[in-house]
């Protein structure tokens, strides 16, 4: 399993756990979301 898919579960895995009661969990879904985005880009230039 590659660094990126482990990347993708935990981000689904984050956002699933987002609920009325829970909402810290989208912060977290946010930033690994984000982290994400950055490998992407620096992996394009």
């Amino acid at each position: 399993m590659q660094t990126a898919d482990i990347t993708q579960m935990l981000i689904k895995s984050a956002v699933d756990l987002v609920s009325v009661e829970n909402t810290s969990w989208q912060y977290i879904a946010g930033r690994l979301a984000l982290i994400d985005l950055y490998k992407e880009a620096s992996n394009n230039r």
